[in-house]
């Protein structure tokens, strides 16, 4: 196990950037036996004791460590060198190498690291964010693309991305998920959600089980293994027989026949016939065994929690105050904004227009909160297309005629029209206006952007918030109306969709 050396007695060895040799005055050794190169020469020119020939020599320095690091992790065994040494031996985990100077530091103060080659313009961010970044910089013996390693330095830092990052199966799924399902920011969490999952289940596996690897995991020896692993992690109930969670053992099983297509393909190009014939057999194995397993028993917990809860419906007196708060938000917070524009206030109008939105078209929530900035400057007040027409109803296509209409892609990649009353539009106008002075990263693609961050605003959280704010005693009723909707909807397309009650108890 890798682990930086706790000596205090001894000299300090350094690694050569250049020959890969420790030694304990390397300062002394790059004068004299590398004084030619470029990086050498830069710094000697520099006076005996200045700052800038000890940050030089300090750059080279990481360097030299850095290469000697990520050799250890790639074998497994061995030191790795920290920029300080701490006072009682620690495991390589407890150490993360800066992103900039690449430079090992104890995880838990490299968020005080002021490192000298961090971007002046480069925003503040959060410790856990750092850490991932960081973490990344040490390979794991696969080649990244860099688009995709920017989507992992979103996931939290612990000990279950460790295990992600240390694993090559659930590294390649991950970016096979990616080149997949395209540049779409919408799925990054679906990617890291996944890669996440599995490592879960390995984390789970080597602590109860023989296996190390995501490929010992496809040995059909090692089947009863994975069951184990999976109802663990799942949690399995063995008494009552049903699942803590069992959506999570049902994605768990697709996620092994990825895992299983991507070992025997790796067995194919390098002519690893006997694993090629190993991965087919589990996926024969796994076929036949795990409806028996695993699946019907999670699709039984599923059926039998969907009848259990109760169908709470709103009062239409809890509706009517929803909107009265909301539309007094929503008018105090527009000139607000107008008038002196903050993040507070942007992301307060944001929420505030998020719910609005929502309720008075009744769709997912999950559908508008995406909407891109793309889609809204591009809406419509024009012909309603044929095709979108035959799915509403005569009072919706009239509708169409005298609102805004933004076509947005909704559940199974379907156009989904949304209706704005000008009030709303006025609003979107003014947060697409102040998007840059409120600190929206201009990369964000989303109409409803947080400040700071390359996502969007949840209308559930929104909704509830609401909810919560006006008094409502259960603002979920609100969510699952709307799931409910939005399922009746995308189960019936050719029958016309009613919204005039809906559209009735919004003015109301």
């Amino acid at each position: 196990m890798p682990s930086p050396r706790p000596e205090r007695n001894t000299y300090k060895k350094q690694y050569c950037p250049y020959c890969s040799t420790p030694f304990s005055k390397l300062s002394r050794h790059l004068e004299v036996v590398h004084r030619n190169e470029v990086e050498v020469v830069k710094a000697v020119a520099f006076p005996k004791h200045s700052k800038e020939k000890q940050m030089l020599f300090t750059l080279l320095r990481n360097r030299g460590n850095f290469a000697h690091n990520t050799d250890v992790v790639r074998k497994g065994h061995g030191e790795m060198i920290a920029c300080y040494r701490p006072k009682k031996r620690k495991g390589a985990k407890d150490f993360i190498h800066c992103i900039y100077c690449q430079g090992l530091y104890n995880k838990r103060s490299l968020k005080k690291h002021k490192c000298p080659l961090k971007p002046k313009d480069d925003e503040p961010q959060g410790r856990k964010i750092v850490r991932t970044q960081c973490a990344l910089k040490t390979p794991v013996g696969l080649e990244l693309s860099k688009i995709f390693k920017e989507i992992l330095s979103c996931m939290i830092h612990d000990e279950v991305s460790r295990v992600v990052h240390s694993d090559r199966c659930i590294m390649q799924l991950g970016e096979q998920m990616y080149n997949r399902l395209g540049p779409d920011v919408t799925k990054q969490d679906y990617v890291r959600r996944t890669m996440r999952e599995l490592g879960r289940l390995l984390l789970e596996a080597r602590k109860i089980t023989p296996l190390r690897t995501m490929e010992e995991f496809i040995i059909p020896a090692n089947f009863k293994h994975v069951i184990s692993a999976v109802k663990v992690v799942s949690g399995y109930d063995k008494e009552k027989k049903t699942y803590r969670s069992p959506s999570l053992a049902l994605k768990l099983g697709r996620s092994l026949n990825k895992i299983c297509s991507i070992v025997e393909s790796n067995a194919m190009m390098y002519g690893d016939h006997e694993r090629v014939d190993c991965a087919r057999d589990f996926r024969i194995t796994h076929q036949a065994r795990w409806n028996e397993y695993i699946s019907a028993g999670a699709k039984t917990t599923l059926k039998k929690a969907k009848w259990d809860v109760p169908q709470i419906i709103p009062f239409t007196q809890e509706v009517k105050v929803l909107h009265a708060h909301l539309e007094k938000k929503h008018h105090e917070l527009l000139s607000k904004l107008r008038s002196c524009a903050s993040a507070e206030t942007y992301a307060a109008l944001a929420q505030v227009t998020l719910s609005q939105v929502i309720l008075f078209n009744r769709r997912r929530e999950g559908e508008v909160s995406r909407m891109l900035l793309s889609a809204f400057k591009s809406r419509k007040s024009s012909k309603l297309n044929k095709d979108i027409a035959i799915c509403l109803s005569e009072f919706e296509r009239k509708l169409c005629l005298h609102f805004i209409r933004v076509e947005i892609r909704g559940k199974r990649g379907r156009n989904v029209p949304v209706i704005l009353k000008p009030s709303m539009v006025s609003a979107m106008e003014l947060l697409n206006e102040t998007r840059e002075v409120c600190g929206v990263p201009d990369e964000n693609p989303f109409m409803f952007a947080r400040s700071g961050a390359m996502s969007a605003y949840r209308g559930g959280e929104c909704i509830s918030r609401a909810a919560h704010e006006c008094g409502i005693k259960v603002p979920e009723a609100f969510l699952e109306q709307l799931e409910d909707q939005g399922d009746e909807m995308s189960s019936n397309e050719e029958e016309p969709l009613d919204l005039s009650q809906n559209i009735t108890t919004s003015r109301d």
